[in-house]
């Protein structure tokens, strides 16, 4: 019964990542995050996701993501779940 809850929460934020990614690009998710001071599951896996990706999109944004880690690291984001 866990593995099947398990699945059906895997599946669930994969369905997340996918509206999200559709729905929002990078930069929007970027201003989000410094507007509200929080980062969310579903936004730290697109941004993971996106730095490991090589589109021309990313490119342009990777300082961006990168100082959002790093301020999550030293405490400066809050990360919400």
């Amino acid at each position: 019964m866990q593995k099947k809850n398990r699945l059906n929460n895997q599946s669930a934020r994969t369905v997340s990542l996918q509206a999200l990614s559709q729905t929002t690009g990078i930069e929007h998710v970027i201003n989000q995050i410094y507007s509200s001071k929080k980062i969310n599951r579903e936004q730290h896996a697109y941004l993971m996701s996106s730095l490991l990706s090589n589109e021309a999109q990313v490119k342009t944004h990777r300082a961006s993501i990168n100082r959002i880690f790093e301020a999550l690291h030293a405490g400066h984001l809050v990360r919400a779940d």
